[in-house]
């Protein structure tokens, strides 16, 4: 069943079991790397995105597959500055970011 869960002190929403429409046609746009194109993901690495994080600002869309208990990431060979990592990070981990505000 998809759902999203936002994370507001990120500027953060991820989409779980589902990529909104439109959505995965931006990393085109926001990336510019062939191995961030849907293309090469389904042509090399065998999978299509199950799910979505996005940051608002600055603005990134990572595509993730869910593959048995791993996420694996599908954008490669991106530049995005040094916070966005972190955030995308405990936007995909509840457990982290509640442990990060104590």
């Amino acid at each position: 069943m998809p759902y999203d869960v936002a994370y507001d002190d990120l500027c953060a929403i991820v989409h779980i079991a589902h990529v909104p429409g439109g959505l995965a046609g931006e990393i085109d746009g926001l990336y510019s790397s062939l191995f961030s194109t849907l293309d090469y993901f389904a042509t090399y690495d065998d999978m299509e995105p199950s799910g979505a994080v996005v940051l608002r600002s600055p603005r990134h869309v990572l595509l993730f597959a869910v593959v048995g208990d791993t996420i694996e990431v599908l954008n490669k060979t991106i530049a995005i500055a040094p916070v966005a990592p972190a955030a995308l990070c405990f936007a995909r981990c509840p457990m982290c970011a509640a442990s990060t505000s104590r």
